[in-house]
């Protein structure tokens, strides 16, 4: 039995401030001090005490009994905090300066827009509580204490200061409604996770903030970027964020973000229309496919942009509204969502989109977290779906980001031959003992998955883990020595053998058809060493950062202090 005490707060902030009270299903509960997010599913006893909170909108009481809550996987990562003494900057120029260093090392798809150029944003300070700056210099990263940064502003997702919701939102519909309401033309525009907030928020207030995102939306004809991550919204809210997109500036959008949009486990629908299982064969005719004319979609823009809605649409509703947004993004070079996105039907929703069917996807970024489990959603792009993906897209390029989910993933159902694999961030910072893994998990598992079936693919490969259950050194020789095509390498953890770090420098010497550009190595710290690894380190940067320099390789080796 876990309890869980907390114990902040009063009802007269509620009272107060006018926050929107109300109830909803046990099982969507959220609770201020996070349990451990990996341990098994089943229903624990938890003792909470004067406040809660909820999926959708924030409920206060003063409580006493015990409730049974079952544990929501996902969400934020608990090693990713602030450390003790670390300094908030609210000056502009440092928080450039941050987000700028956070791009050299730890970034793994950098912004490729200039800073001086034509931006939107949200930016509000409240005097000692927080500042919001634009979501671009932690689109994708490994934790670290700049990425910790990121996560550490959202507290207010789960510690929320009432007096900084209100202002923030009434800041936000302001910005919002001035946006709406003038000629404002921009090329990109990346809202940052001040949009966290929405959820905090009374319905008619959302309702009045994403109808006049809408028409911001409507009268860009020229947004070619749009970044809307991190917002956790729930199926209404996010489908029309989506929706908004997808018809408002759908057919001139190139890049867009939408990370982490939905709420977890919000995403695939299930519907008693099309009852889908991991099992079955895809089924995608290309004839039926379904068409929207624009009359249609201008009824839908009526329906859920122009009116106010505060009920939550059926998930028939939702699933056909969701398909209408992806057949209208016609004109996407770049897209990064959630792989449950585009799991339902077996990979249906994947050959779903414009972009792919006209041949115009570029670069494909599927995020996977530990709340997309493809065991328990029975849903997984399988071998049929990428093969015509690819028949369809003969450009595409698949980069695939894989958070906290060595317990989860099933790579059997994942990771297929067929998929454009070209890229692979995999991290995994938990400890393995306390996961209540379906399978056993090993790092040499999983690097004979990837040098076996994409050897000839790969190009990039990130891996961050911080408790293995092998030997690790023996996986990274034979990964990088059978990958000829890998260009960058990063490997952040332990390591059993110092050793074996010289011998892939110098099979990097000997041999010149690898096409290696960039390798680095942050070694985990070994408490069991009195002096470390640091006399290693140097003496392997002196031997080896001249020769491979003449070769064209940039090496980095550091000391990862855990």
């Amino acid at each position: 039995m876990e309890l869980i005490k907390c114990s902040v707060g009063s009802i007269e902030e509620i009272e107060r401030f006018k926050l929107v009270m109300t109830r909803y299903h046990k099982k969507c509960l959220y609770r201020i001090n996070y349990p451990d997010l990996y341990r098994d599913n089943e229903k624990t006893k938890v003792e909470i005490r004067d406040r809660i909170f909820e999926n959708q909108d924030y409920i206060h009481k003063n409580v006493h009994t015990v409730r049974v809550v079952e544990q929501l996987r996902g969400g934020l990562a608990k090693p990713m905090e602030l450390p003790w003494n670390f300094i908030p900057k609210t000056d502009e120029d440092d928080i450039v300066e941050i987000a700028k260093a956070c791009e050299i090392r730890d970034a793994i798809f950098r912004p490729n827009f200039n800073w001086t150029g034509k931006r939107s944003h949200l930016r509000f300070i409240t005097p000692g509580k927080a500042v919001y700056v634009p979501l671009i210099h932690n689109l994708l990263s490994t934790p670290s204490i700049v990425g910790s940064y990121h996560i550490g502003v959202n507290r207010s997702f789960l510690r929320p200061n009432f007096s900084f919701v209100k202002d923030c939102s009434e800041a936000l519909k302001m910005w919002i409604h001035h946006m709406a309401s003038i000629d404002c033309e921009r090329e990109s525009i990346h809202f940052n996770p001040g949009f966290l907030n929405l959820r905090l928020l009374t319905p008619e207030m959302r309702d009045t903030i994403i109808r006049h995102l809408a028409k911001t939306f409507k009268k860009q004809q020229n947004l070619t970027a749009l970044t809307f991550e991190h917002g956790f919204l729930d199926r209404t809210d996010a489908l029309r964020v989506l929706v908004a997109a997808a018809l408002g500036c759908g057919h001139t959008l190139q890049k867009l973000h939408l990370c982490n949009l939905f709420f977890p486990k919000s995403l695939p629908l299930k519907t008693a229309i099309d009852d889908f299982d991991v099992n079955d064969e895809l089924q995608y005719d290309p004839i039926s496919q379904p068409a929207y004319s624009e009359e249609m979609k201008s009824e839908a823009w009526q329906k859920i942009l122009e009116k106010p809605l505060f009920d939550q649409m059926k998930p028939e509703t939702i699933d056909y509204y969701f398909n209408m947004a992806l057949s209208s993004l016609s004109n996407l070079t770049v897209l990064m969502v959630n792989y449950s996105w585009l799991s339902k039907g077996n990979g249906l929703y994947l050959l779903h989109l414009e972009c792919i069917r006209n041949a115009n996807l570029r670069k494909l970024i599927l995020v996977m977290t530990p709340s997309e489990d493809t065991n328990e959603s029975r849903q997984a792009i399988n071998y049929k779906a990428w093969s015509l993906a690819v028949r369809m897209c003969p450009c595409l390029e698949l980069h695939l980001v894989l958070f906290e989910t060595a317990s989860f993933l099933d790579m059997n159902q994942v990771l297929v031959r067929s998929m454009p694999l070209v890229s692979v961030h995999f991290s995994n910072t938990y400890l393995l003992e306390d996961v209540d893994k379906r399978k056993p998990w090993f790092f040499s598992y999983f690097t004979r998955y990837l040098s076996s079936y994409f050897s000839y693919k790969l190009e990039t490969i990130n891996i961050t883990v911080k408790h293995s259950s092998c030997m690790v050194d023996t996986c990274l020789v034979n990964l990088i020595t059978k990958c000829n095509f890998l260009r960058v390498f990063l490997y952040r953890g332990p390591v059993d053998h110092f050793d074996s770090i010289h011998e892939i420098f110098e099979f990097l010497l000997k041999h010149n058809d690898m096409r290696i550009r960039e390798i680095g190595f942050s070694i985990a710290d070994d408490p069991c060493r009195r002096t470390g690894w640091t006399e290693a380190v140097d003496e392997l940067k002196e031997m080896f950062t001249t020769p491979l320099a003449l070769k064209g390789i940039t090496i980095c080796v550091d000391i990862w202090k855990l």
